[in-house]
């Protein structure tokens, strides 16, 4: 409908319209009744005017708009005028029904709009920027979808811009439907696109469009598929691109950060106590910062399942990240994938709302905004929703289907709009949500907390690769240059760890491919910013069209000096203030410091450095009130160590070195000191080198050390290499001595912080020092911490060891420890990436054959990490020898190492190997296995030399090789060695020796050419039709054949015709068939000649392929040759010939129907061979089919009449198959006279050729005979006459028909009756008479079950049909006669179709039937209505039952409580009620059993007082029958039936004689809870609790559950004590015990007596379990939940006894553990405490230390606990803590310790301050009569004001504070002393007396060097030899006769105590030999022999049973 918005041009054009005027064009003749409704409208001239307004009726005359629905109506603004006017004329020629509006009307019309568009199915939209801008349009293009009209959008669009499209409200309405173009305006264009607009109108004619809300807002997220570059704004990157990564915020995190934010009080566990006078104060950080995100250890999660970790039902997650690291890019991201359907598919809608856009702009605090408010504002900008997309809306809402993914909290929470809080906090508690924010700052609570962070290895691959991709154009060498980055990146540690920053990933790449910009000598983080810095400098110059060349850094930096300095000054200010978005404030004030006008020069903007936060320009806006962000943080904290440095130069340097000594510990300013030592090495700054390392080092210093060794190793390792610190080796030799210190300390969580902080450096451990003191440390005996030494050198980057580390490392690989090995291996595969030696690659070649699997596999991945350069033969060979190994994990292992050697190697090193492997290897594992890797390395690199290798061995002996040759094989089909594999095996197939190689290669090419046909390959599989082995031809066959219509090429068809050989049968039958299979497109003329020539062939099988090759052809070569051929075949001598020909040509169809043909056909009627005369008929029906000629009736007609049964049968089937067309009266007839035919086969086909036929067989003649055949001798004629009765009877129930069959229930045959039933079952309603009825009821009740059943199947059949209730009123009927068993029938057919149908008429019948005399229908009909009744409630059923419970009957009424105790529940409406209370005064007992099971069922609906005392007097009644069904109705009563009767009946029952009465007492007692608590109830349920005869267990148990859901009213002296009593109750009667201590866990702590508790631990204590449950568990728990009550020595020293028992159950020990845990968090005193230290030091196994550790660690958060323990107990405490390897406090505040202190003044709380320092992590500074503890970001201080208080703690210094760094060397044996670089190891290490053995180590190979040996050159080579050492040579008898081990002799000093095997580092064989040395200097000889030598005594061996080597060195040779 179009309407201008002008008034003066709807005045201008009604001029000639008189004020009421009407004026109407209509054509007379087709409308006699003018509509009078037309549009009106006034002005303000008081004058209106009638609009024309033109329509078109069906038969195209324009007539004024009817009443009647109009089919479509043209909406548009009048601009468009002509060309809709142009295309209504088109619509009108087509007889559309169309209407549109040709005069012009002005706004506000919303009637006449509503009126024409209410009156139309279709509305066409003709879109144009004036369209969309019309309000008029626009109401009524929205009222038309409202209305779920069909809207066909027409594009006419804007000629000034031809790329307009539709926006704003009108874009929400046609999206996701197809425009129609209508721009184009010209005449032909315009017919075009209105043909188009015809046929949609026509195909969508009466539909209507659902608009989906879905599909509008994933078209939304669909177009927003790119993403900007960060600095390189003007590209983008596709979204596809984008690497998005989480990782879980770990709990510590989520505790810590959330609790010690400004928002979050910190709450003590402890009671509060006024703390003196002191307070601690919060200075935490609860931004993520840079320091984190570059050193932090994140695990990556997917982004589906982010929702995995919660169990709740409603999904809240909160997704951290710093400001602009991505979190909007993450919105966009998931929204993307989810409108692709790629991610969180069970979300049917993701709703994105950007939070800074709910503003008061937006959102006028005029009304409280919704949910659907919310929707209609963000994504429907007409602002409108329709009612039924709104409730599809909150449906989906209130299902939990909808995701909220809410953008910006964090910035939202200061300035909520009020009237949005509501809307918001709907979506906080009832919806699944995805917060996004910076800070943890979070005021709603999340179950899942989650981080975003950078890159991973993966991404910054994929990233390079997408960004050289881009530049490929611009780079000629850009994949080179890609892989000399990757390389780059991966030698350097701190490049690379930089490089997970996205920004700064662009940046390398930048300056990569920038010329010299970026060299590979930058190996620090600091230098690589510098190079950022300098980089973008350059880029900004080269804006400003400045010359760069010759300008160095320094010119650079003079230039951007005053940008630089302002940069710094803003980055120190703001890191100070802890704000990464910078507020205007701070600007402002760095501003006024450095004097750079921010707006004056905005050249720092345009550095790219700062950028603004706000969305505007910054040209348009003062820049110094506008907020700002660096573009990462690092860049901030870069320029602020810039900054801290240039104060420390400067004179007044106090507010720098005063930053360093209160933040040095702080982790949020941590990367501003890793900067500033890298600045350092510049020469600008080394003048202040001293002042930095002197406040680093200076006071205050860590108490405990952890932290400052963390500080000094970041700074030191920044260094790199640079030799500009003097007093760097001194650092280091600190560093070291930290380490072994801290490395002594029992507790694992300290020597794995410290790994954890040695493991990030890049250069510190480059250093010989160093790596000369990690290899002394090695020879530790605790193989443990030599597991975390190994795990800490194999985590240094691109380590290059000395050659003392890799001796030891070596030395290693010998060890007994296969996971000392293992590491060793793992270390070494590290080496090798950068420095390999043949002994390196020798040793791990032979640590392949290692005994342990964990070995093999570390050896094998670690020689898949060599360098190109490293790979040897020997290498290979040994990794393809470990292909054969057993284990699965270890072939895996040397598949991958071999593949990942092949990249790496230029050379064909690794695939000659394993060609050669495939071709000689002995083990089939490794053959098989190098298939695998062959396959693996061709998807990277073409592997044409192992193309013949695979292919000769598909002929291997072994199967398996056989098959994973194939597989690789056909997998190098589809890689870059396709070609060459292609040509082999056609070759391979030719002329191979071996026919399964050829065999196989068939079948390869076959699966090449089903994926892309090959002319040549299919030749080679034609030529391999002629192979000598029939096997390959077969193959070739079978291939052709497969491959079907692929080979249907001219080439291929002409192979296959040259490729025939006359005298071949078996290769013309071949070729005929590959011809049938390509089907049409081989019916070539050659081809054709070839196949009717093959047809007079003398072979029958040639003959008969060639008939099957010209039926596969079909109809396009159905020639007249081609017919006739085959018509004379079809008197070939041989069947199967002319079976196949008469296949033939019924394939032609009707073509074939020629005279010749139907001749043959005739005659093949009465061939000998039941299979030609079967296929003769199929062929005159298929030629006849669908004209069902005369000629082929006739012949068929005759055909009944033949002499042979076989012939009238085959013509009875072929007639039947014409089926209706057939149907004529001369066959009807001659069919009928057949029924009578002598053979009964015949009979029978004629039956079934008559039901074929359906309702034209209805004649009298047919049912005659139909009739007669019925009552035939033989039965399956019976049946198939029925069936056909049947069948005609289905289109023509005629009454002749029905008689006959109502005959057949007469029949004696059960089959037949049977069939009669069906019959009538399978017929329309037309069958459905009274008779029949009648029938079927009588038929229910035969004598045969099968004919009852089909009966009740046939009435129910019936019944669905019936379009009136004539069959459940003839039931209905049947239940008033006089038969018993019809009425039986009857009821039972009605409860059938009540269950599939429930009408009124139905249920009314079975309330009838519910009076039946007969108790089997009153049975009947009730278990229906119960039935029914569970499924549905229904007015009639509720009507039915309240009139049957007012029956005078007294069954009746029986039978309505019996189904009210079924469906109770669910009709207990107040009528029915009302009408039961009338039963109440029964007295008969059984309807009295009913009532009460109908009470119950119905429950409280039905309390009041009436049924209450009915229940209660039955319950007291002895007499009475129901007195437990009265019980366990009352149970379900509720509070109503708390009545003082009702009590004294249930404690009167708890004591009757009948078990169930009790039983059930007890259980309504248990359901009415505390409020039926009375002192009776309380005494009654204890005695029925007790041991007693007269109480079986199962009804003690549920007395004591009873007491239990009374609470703690139950907390008596008389219940407590029967409680514990059923604690010690016999030793069988484990469930009670379990059921008493369930129970006072309920009563709760108001249970916990002294005797009480002691029962509960006694109940600990028992052995009595059975495996599956045991009440000691129970009594566990029940201990956690009396809380504070239960914490007494006796309790916890019990639970503790539980843990270290080994006769305690698992479940025992959990419980104990748990237990303890939650006393130990809810204890108040130090009794939990005390009882832990005390049992600590009783042994125990490892679990049970760990399950202490953790309780004590628990009870240790309870500030009151410690506070009260005396200076003993906090000694051993402190001894506890310190013995214990499994402790950690991460859960104990961490002030905790120190608050003790300074409130109890104990001094013997200070060593366990300092040691709890180390366990949590956390770094304690004294200064200034202050206490200040760093915990990560997170900083608690307290002024300590009173004297003297803090002045031992301060004089206490660290661990490492007066450490000497120059030692000297005192002994041989001195355990402290530190290698200097220079040294070498000859002094023994600092770990004496750590052997087994307690010898001292050799300094060089670990070995105890407590004994030495005397001989002399000769016998110690003699020694060393190992060829000497086996079992069967002359060496062990010179051992024992020269004496050899009278030359071992100890040293002074000795302290060894042990016996010593392998002196000398030999393996021969399998087995390890070395020698034996005692304490008395007597030989205990060579292992394997030492029981042969009488021992001088015989010490134990060590828990591994093996014995501590000793040193067998050069230098420890004495002669």
């Amino acid at each position: 409908m179009g309407q201008p918005d002008e008034a003066d041009k709807f005045l201008a054009n009604s001029e000639m319209l008189k004020l009421g005027e009407k004026k109407v064009k209509v054509d007379q003749q087709n409308c006699d009744e003018l509509n009078k409704n037309i549009y009106k409208h006034k002005f303000s001239s008081e004058e209106s005017s009638n609009i024309e307004y033109r329509s078109t009726d069906s038969t195209g005359i324009t007539s004024m708009m009817h009443n009647e629905r109009k089919q479509v109506v043209l909406s548009y603004n009048y601009n468009s005028k002509q060309i809709v006017e142009k295309v209504f004329n088109i619509l009108k020629e087509k007889n559309i029904s169309v209407c549109y509006d040709d005069q012009h009307m002005e706004a506000n019309i919303s009637d006449g709009i509503n009126s024409a568009v209410d009156t139309a199915e279709i509305v066409c939209c003709f879109m144009t920027p004036e369209y969309q801008d019309s309000i008029n349009c626009k109401n009524e293009l929205q009222y038309a979808k409202e209305k779920n009209k069909y809207i066909i959008p027409c594009m006419i669009g804007d000629k000034q811009n031809k790329q307009w499209k539709p926006t704003d409200w009108l874009e929400f309405i046609v999206t996701g439907l197809n425009y129609i173009d209508f721009q184009e305006e010209s005449d032909q264009n315009i017919r075009l696109k209105a043909e188009e607009l015809i046929n949609r109108i026509s195909n969508q004619y009466s539909t209507t469009v659902q608009y989906s809300l879905v599909d509008v807002i994933k078209k939304k997220y669909l177009k927003e598929d790119k993403i900007k570059f960060i600095l390189d704004e003007e590209n983008n990157l596709s979204i596809e691109h984008i690497y998005i990564n989480l990782a879980m915020v770990n709990t510590k995190d989520q505790h810590n950060k959330q609790e010690k934010s400004p928002k979050y009080k910190m709450k003590s566990t402890a009671n509060p106590e006024k703390e003196q006078d002191y307070e601690w104060k919060q200075h935490d950080s609860t931004i993520l910062g840079a320091y984190e995100e570059i050193y932090g250890n994140q695990t990556r999660i997917d982004i589906e399942g982010i929702f995995g970790s919660s169990n709740a039902p409603i999904k809240k997650v909160l997704i951290l990240g710093r400001p602009k690291i991505g979190k909007s890019t993450f919105c966009q991201y998931v929204t993307y994938q989810w409108a692709k359907g790629k991610l969180w598919s069970r979300c049917e809608l993701v709703v994105l709302i950007d939070l800074l856009k709910l503003t008061n702009t937006r959102y006028p605090a005029t009304k409280l905004y919704t949910l659907v408010d919310l929707i209609e504002r963000e994504y429907t900008a007409c602002g409108g929703l329709s009612q039924k997309e709104k409730t599809s809306f909150l449906q989906k809402c209130n299902n939990g289907n909808v995701l909220w993914i809410l953008d910006g909290y964090d910035e939202l929470t200061v300035k909520i709009p009020e009237q949005l809080k509501q809307c918001l906090d709907d979506i906080y508690e009832k919806q699944n949500y995805i917060l996004m924010s910076s800070s943890y700052e979070i005021v709603t609570s999340c179950d899942v907390k989650i981080k975003i962070m950078g890159f991973i290895h993966a991404d910054i691959s994929r990233y390079i690769k997408h960004f050289f991709h881009r530049i490929e154009g611009e780079l000629p060498n850009a994949s080179s240059e890609r892989q000399k980055l990757l390389d780059f990146l991966y030698s350097n540690r701190s490049i690379h760890r930089v490089a997970s920053i996205p920004v700064n990933l662009e940046l390398i790449c930048s300056l990569w491919i920038d010329p010299h910009q970026l060299e590979t000598k930058v190996s620090t983080m600091t230098a690589l910013y510098e190079k950022f810095v300098v980089w973008l400098c350059r880029r900004q110059l080269t804006k400003d069209n400045k010359n760069l060349e010759q300008m160095t850094k320094d010119a650079l930096y003079k230039q951007f000096d005053r940008e630089l300095q302002f940069l710094e000054c803003l980055a120190f200010k703001t890191v100070q203030n802890d704000r990464i978005i910078l507020p205007a404030d701070l600007v402002q004030e760095a501003t006024r410091e450095t004097g750079y006008d921010l707006h004056e020069y905005s050249q720092v903007l345009q550095l790219g450095i700062l950028k603004s936060y706000d969305k505007k320009s910054f040209e348009n806006q003062n820049e110094t009130t506008k907020q700002y962000y660096f573009i990462h943080p690092s860049y901030q904290e870069f320029f602020a160590a810039r900054h801290l440095l240039r104060a420390l130069k400067s004179s007044n340097d106090n507010e720098a070195t005063h930053f360093i000594s209160h933040q040095k510990y702080n982790q949020r300013f941590r990367l501003i000191f890793i900067f500033a030592m890298g600045l350092l090495v510049e020469s600008d700054y080394q003048a202040c080198i001293n002042i930095f390392w002197t406040k680093i080092q200076g006071e205050p210093l860590d108490l405990g050390g952890l932290q400052h060794l963390q500080l000094l190793t970041e700074c030191i390792d920044e260094l790199g290499d640079s030799d500009v610190f003097d007093d760097r080796l001194n650092i280091l030799n600190k560093l070291m001595h930290l380490f072994k210190t801290f490395f002594d300390i029992e507790a694992n969580v300290v020597k794995d912080n410290m790994i954890a902080i040695l493991s990030k450096t890049s250069t510190i451990f480059q250093n010989k020092l160093m790596q000369n003191n990690l290899a002394q440390l090695l020879h530790i005996s605790d193989k443990s911490q030599k597991c975390r030494l190994l795990g800490l050198i194999s985590q240094l980057p691109a380590l290059q060891p000395t050659e003392k580390l890799f001796s030891v490392l070596l030395l290693h690989l010998r060890d007994s420890s296969d996971s000392i090995r293992q590491g060793v291996c793992t270390v070494l595969g590290n080496i090798g990436t950068n420095v390999v030696t043949k002994q390196l690659t020798d040793a791990l070649v032979k640590a392949l054959g290692d005994n342990h699997w964990l070995v093999r596999i570390a050896a094998c991945k670690a020689l898949g990490k060599l360098n190109k350069n490293a790979v040897t033969n020997n290498i290979i060979d040994g990794l393809i020898k470990a292909l054969g190994a057993s284990s699965d994990d270890v072939t895996t292992a040397a598949c991958n190492a071999l593949v990942k050697l092949s990249e790496k190697v230029t050379t064909n090193l690794v695939i000659d190997g394993l060609v050669h492997a495939l071709g000689h290897h002995k083990n089939f594992l490794v053959r098989i296995n190098v298939c695998e890797i062959l396959e693996k390395i061709a998807e990277k690199t073409p592997i044409n030399e192992a193309i013949v290798v695979l292919i000769n061995a598909l002929d291997d002996v072994a199967i398996g090789v056989n098959d994973c040759a194939h597989e690789t094989l056909i997998k190098l089909s589809k890689t870059a060695s396709a070609d060459k594999l292609i040509t082999t095996l056609i070759h391979a197939l030719a002329v191979h020796e071996n026919y399964q190689v050829r065999k196989n290669a068939c079948k390869i090419l076959t699966e090449i050419a089903e994926r892309a046909p090959n002319n040549d390959v299919l030749a080679a599989l034609i030529n391999a039709l002629n192979d000598l082995a029939f096997d390959v031809s077969r193959s070739a066959h079978e291939a052709l054949m497969k491959l079907g219509g692929k080979v249907s090429t001219t080439e291929a068809i002409t192979g296959l015709i040259n490729v025939l050989r006359p005298n071949s049968n078996w290769i013309q039958i071949c070729v005929f068939q590959v011809l049938g299979n390509i089907g049409e497109k081989a019916a070539i003329n050659e081809v054709l000649t070839i196949l009717l020539k093959a047809l007079d062939d003398k072979d029958k099988d040639i003959r008969k392929n060639a008939c099957q090759t010209l039926g596969k052809f079909g109809g396009k070569v159905a020639t007249e040759d081609v017919i006739s051929a085959l018509s004379c075949v079809l008197r070939d001598n041989d069947p199967d010939v002319r079976i196949n020909a008469c296949e033939a040509l019924g394939k032609f169809g009707e073509k074939a129907a020629t005279e010749d043909v139907i001749s043959a056909l005739s005659n093949a009627l009465y061939d000998k061979n039941a299979d030609v005369r079967q296929n003769a008929c199929q062929v005159l029906v298929k030629i006849g089919k669908t004209t069902a000629t005369n000629q082929v009736l006739t012949i068929l007609l005759k055909a009944l009449d033949d002499k042979d049964k076989d012939i009238r049968k085959s013509a009875c089937q072929a007639l039947g198959r014409f089926g209706g067309k057939a149907g004529t009266e001369y066959v009807l007839s001659a069919l009928s006279c057949v029924l009578r035919d002598n053979d009964p086969d015949v009979r029978i086909n004629a039956c079934q050729a008559l039901g074929s036929f359906g309702g034209k067989a209805a004649t009298e003649d047919v049912i005659l005979g139909l009739s007669k055949a019925l009552y035939d001798y033989n039965a399956d004629i019976q049946k198939n006459a029925c069936q056909a009765l049947g069948k005609i009877g289905e289109s023509a129930a005629t009454n002749d028909v029905l008689t006959v069959i109502l005959k057949a229930f007469n029949d004696k045959h059960g089959s037949i009756r049977q069939i009669a039933c069906n019959v009538l079952g399978s017929m329309s309603e037309k069958a459905i008479t009274t008779t029949v009825i009648t029938a079927l009821l009588n038929a229910c009740n035969d004598r045969s079950f099968d004919v009852s059943r089909s009966a009740y199947e046939a009435l129910v059949k019936l019944a669905e049909k019936a379009s009136t209730n004539e069959v459940i009123v003839g039931l209905s009927n049947a239940l008033r006669v006089e038969n018993v068993n019809v009425r039986k029938s009857a009821c039972r057919i009605l409860a059938e179709i009540l269950e599939k149908a429930g009408t009124t008429e139905t249920i009314t019948a079975l309330f009838y039937a519910l009076s039946d005399k007969d108790r089997d229908v009153q049975s009947t009909a009730c278990i229906a209505l119960r039935k029914f009744g569970e499924k549905a409630e229904t007015n009639e059923l509720i009507v039915g039952l309240i009139e049957t419970l007012g029956s005078n009957d007294l069954n009746v009424r029986k039978e309505a409580c019996s189904i009210l105790s079924q469906i109770g529940d669910k009709v207990g409406t107040k009528e029915v009620i009302t009408a039961l209370h009338n039963v109440l005064r029964t007295e008969d007992k059984d309807i009295g059993f009913w009532i009460c099971i109908a009470l119950r069922k119905i429950g409280e609906k039905a309390a009041n007082d009436k049924v209450i005392d009915y229940l209660a007097s039955s319950l007291i009644d002895k007499n009475s029958g129901h007195r437990t069904d009265a019980c366990e109705a009352l149970s379900e009563m509720g509070e109503k039936a708390i009545t003082e009767k009702v009590l004294a009946g249930l404690v009167d029952a708890l004591g009757d004689k009948s078990v169930y009465l009790r039983e059930s007492a007890c259980e309504t007692l248990a359901k009415l809870g505390e409020k039926a608590a009375t002192e009776n109830v309380l005494v009654g349920l204890t005695n029925a609790m007790r041991n007693n005869v007269n109480y079986p267990k199962r009804i003690r148990g549920k007395a004591c559950k009873a007491l239990g859901n009374m609470g703690e009213k139950s907390a008596t002296n008389v219940v407590l004590a029967g409680l514990v009593e059923a604690l010690r109750d016999k030793k069988w009667d484990r469930d009670i015990r379990r059921e008493a201590c369930d129970t006072l866990g309920k009563i709760g702590e108001k249970a916990a007596t002294k005797e009480v508790l002691q029962g509960l631990i006694d109940v600990v204590h028992n052995k009595d379990r059975d495996g599956i449950s045991d009440p000691g568990e129970e009594a566990c728990k029940t201990l956690a939940k009396f809380g504070e009550k239960a914490v007494t020595h006796e309790v916890i020293t019990g639970l503790l006894n539980a843990l270290g028992n080994k006769n305690a159950s698992y479940s025992v020990e959990r419980g104990a553990f748990e237990a303890v845990m939650k006393l130990s968090e809810s204890a108040k005193t130090n009794q939990v405490i005390v009882c832990l230290v005390e049992g600590f030091f009783v042994k125990g196994n490892n679990e049970t230390n760990l399950d202490k550790s953790k309780a004590l660690t628990a009870a240790m958060n309870s500030y009151a606990a410690l506070k009260d323990l005396d200076t003993a107990m906090i000694v051993k405490l402190t001894q506890c803590l310190k013995q214990c390897a499994n402790i950690e406090l991460a859960t104990v505040p961490r002030k905790q310790f120190i608050k003790v202190y300074l409130e109890t003044r104990n001094d013997a709380w200070i060593p366990l301050v300092e040691y709890a320092t180390l366990l949590q992590n956390v770094a304690v500074t004294i200064m200034d009569n202050k206490v200040t503890i760093y915990d990560g970001n997170y900083v608690t201080e307290r002024q300590v004001t009173e004297p003297g208080v803090l002045d031992l703690l301060k004089k206490k210094r660290p661990l490492y504070a007066d450490i000497t760094l120059a030692p000297t060397m005192t002994s041989d044996f001195d355990s402290h002393r530190v290698l200097s670089e220079s040294e070498e190891f000859t002094v023994p290490d600092i770990n004496s007396g750590r052997l087994s053995c307690k010898g001292h180590p050799c300094p060089k190979c670990g070995q105890c060097r407590d004994w030495y040996f005397t001989g002399n050159a000769a016998e110690l080579a003699w020694l060393q030899d190992e060829q000497h050492w086996n079992h069967e040579g002359d060496a062990w008898k010179r051992w024992l006769n020269d004496r050899f081990y009278l030359k071992f002799k100890p040293r002074d000093g000795k302290t060894c105590v042990g016996r010593h095997n392998f002196i000398f580092p030999f393996t021969i064989g399998k087995y390890d030999y070395g020698f034996h040395v005692g304490e008395g200097d007597f030989p205990h000889g060579p292992v394997g022999y030492a029981r042969a030598v009488p021992y001088a005594e015989n010490l134990p061996y060590d828990h591994e049973g093996y014995y501590s080597d000793f040193c067998a060195c050069e230098d420890n040779v004495v002669a």
